[in-house]
């Protein structure tokens, strides 16, 4: 019975073991360092989603009703759709269509590579540790 709890009581201490070396590891890994910075940026810029948003619905408000939109967007040639249509719509001119569609392509753009790197690193990150232990190590470092 004392031999079995000593065998228990050395797979309890390297079992504890494990799990701190992964802590301490995990903490300075470049590939994590890299995915927190990313998701600390991702996270600061909540100004980016919602200038995205903003300058998306803007856009949207002003191709008009919902047929418009469809129309719009399920055409290919964007510009010939708002040369031949832009009275239906509310912009002023088809420069300003053209220059505002720019605004909101490069928005989403720079917002889904922003979170297509997170989630890159995030990938290589579960080949290497466990997903609980990235999230609680991701935590409790940006809360510091």
């Amino acid at each position: 019975m004392n031999r079995m709890k000593n065998i228990l009581g050395a797979v309890l201490c390297i079992f504890s073991m494990n799990i701190y070396s992964q802590t301490t590891s995990i903490e300075t890994d470049p590939l994590y360092l890299q995915f927190e910075k990313e998701y600390a940026n991702l996270s600061a810029s909540n100004n980016l989603v919602k200038d995205a948003d903003a300058k998306t619905s803007d856009f949207n408000s002003k191709l008009g009703n919902d047929k418009n939109r469809e129309k719009f967007y399920k055409n290919k040639d964007k510009g010939r759709w708002l040369t031949k249509n832009i009275s239906k719509t509310s912009f002023s001119s088809v420069d300003e269509a053209l220059q505002d569609l720019d605004k909101v392509s490069k928005l989403q753009n720079e917002l889904a590579l922003s979170r297509s790197e997170v989630d890159r690193l995030r990938g290589e990150l579960i080949k290497k540790y466990n997903p609980e232990l990235i999230w609680t190590t991701l935590k409790t470092r940006l809360s510091k």
